[in-house]
């Protein structure tokens, strides 16, 4: 994503609307990388279900299609800003946990909000607790997103994670 010679954003740092003029420097890959609270959206998508039901949760196309992070395409632009170059992948924090997620910039996507395809990754961050509805936590939550040069982990290396 090539982003404009001069940029202005509006950044919420708690109930604090800034508005930051800011040029590209070589400084960007020494910001602190604070991160961003955004609200969690999970689902199944066609073709996660489709790979999923296929028997092929252990593979490499299952982690395509359920270890990523649908992010609008101003968030990604915040994401970057702050990270001080093109990102692939973001690590979603939660009080749960962590976990690496790839990352794909999605239109369909509302601003402060990311969408994760349910599964084994974004399960490994969200509560079991049902708060008596019977269905994990799965909607509605706010995260912490950062950028992340770290991998994504396979299925197995994420099933000894949860070993742990």
């Amino acid at each position: 994503m090539e982003l404009p010679n001069l940029m202005e954003d509006v950044l919420v740092v708690g109930h604090v609307s800034l508005s930051v003029r800011l040029m590209p420097s070589k400084l960007y890959g020494r910001v602190k990388r604070i991160g961003m609270k955004v609200i969690l959206d999970t689902g199944s998508t066609i073709r996660q279900g489709i790979v999923a039901k296929g028997g092929k949760k252990m593979t490499e196309e299952y982690v395509e299609e359920a270890a990523v992070c649908h992010i609008n395409p101003k968030d990604y632009k915040r994401l970057w800003i702050e990270y001080g170059h093109y990102l692939g992948r973001v690590k979603i924090i939660t009080e749960i946990g962590e976990i690496v997620l790839n990352l794909e910039i999605d239109n369909s996507v509302p601003e402060g909000l990311i969408f994760v395809p349910r599964g084994p990754w974004i399960n490994y961050v969200t509560s079991e607790d049902t708060f008596t509805s019977g269905s994990p936590y799965y909607k509605g939550m706010v995260v912490e997103i950062k950028g992340t040069d770290e991998n994504v982990l396979n299925c197995k290396e994420l099933m000894q994670k949860y070993k742990k």
